[in-house]
């Protein structure tokens, strides 16, 4: 009990730790991510629509989701943080832009046109890649905000070199 008791302070007090922690919980937020963006591609396929269109359609839908669980659950405002969630949201959908959408359809044209590769394996091949590139640019830039102290000093929360 002891151990875990040290687990969690590590995983909440420790910058290695919390790091680590925020990427399991964006991880959790994205399997149910790509569950629902998976569905919806599948859907769109067997109802005859091509794999392009499958996957502009479940991005829009999916990045709107994702949005909600890693506001809430993942990049969490820290107090005196100044964040203002429109620009948030669309920072998000510009950072999964680049891999949701360029990326991902370039990956898949690769996967399905040159290489062969089945539609519906072809999707979650590119998963390797687009997860973690998504957390990189979610965390320190999408969710990235500055902090307000008293002097009204603006001071970043993550690394400033953008």
């Amino acid at each position: 009990m002891k151990r875990l008791a040290c687990l969690k302070d590590w995983l909440f007090t420790h910058p290695t730790g919390m790091l680590l922690g925020q990427f399991i919980r964006f991880g959790l937020v994205g399997v149910t991510n790509t569950a629902l963006s998976y569905g919806i591609y599948a859907l769109i396929l067997w109802l005859g629509g091509h794999y392009i269109l499958a996957s502009v359609v479940s991005f829009v839908i999916s990045v709107a989701w994702s949005f909600l669980l890693n506001n809430r659950f993942v990049f969490r405002k820290a107090t005196g943080e100044a964040r203002v969630w429109w620009k948030t949201l669309l920072k998000t959908y510009l950072s999964y832009g680049v891999t949701g959408l360029l990326l991902a359809n370039a990956l898949l044209y690769l996967w399905i046109d040159v290489f062969g590769v089945s539609q519906y394996i072809a999707f979650l091949l590119n998963l390797v890649i687009t997860i973690p590139t998504n957390f990189l640019l979610n965390r320190f830039w999408a969710y990235r905000t500055d902090v307000v102290v008293a002097t009204q000093e603006r001071v970043p929360t993550s690394v400033e070199n953008d």
